[in-house]
């Protein structure tokens, strides 16, 4: 895929569009502004893949659900 192209979806330009109520984004980028501008306009975000307790905690702090792998949560949210 282009440079260019990986830059637009990164913006999820089409999230209004596709009438999504929430994104599923990976972890390791919940900190892209646009996740907090959706998050801020009432969308739910959820976030992939998560492997550790220290990674559940700080996706935690943004993501409302997480899907783990190789990792089991020790409380359920």
């Amino acid at each position: 895929m282009s440079k260019q192209r990986l830059r637009r979806l990164a913006d999820i330009p089409d999230y209004q569009a596709s009438g999504a109520s929430f994104i599923s984004h990976e972890a390791a980028d919940l900190r892209n502004p646009r996740v907090g501008q959706l998050q801020a306009q009432g969308a739910a975000i959820l976030c992939w893949t998560i492997r550790s307790p220290a990674a559940e905690a700080e996706a935690r702090k943004i993501a409302q659900n997480i899907t783990f792998e190789g990792y089991c949560a020790e409380i359920p949210a």
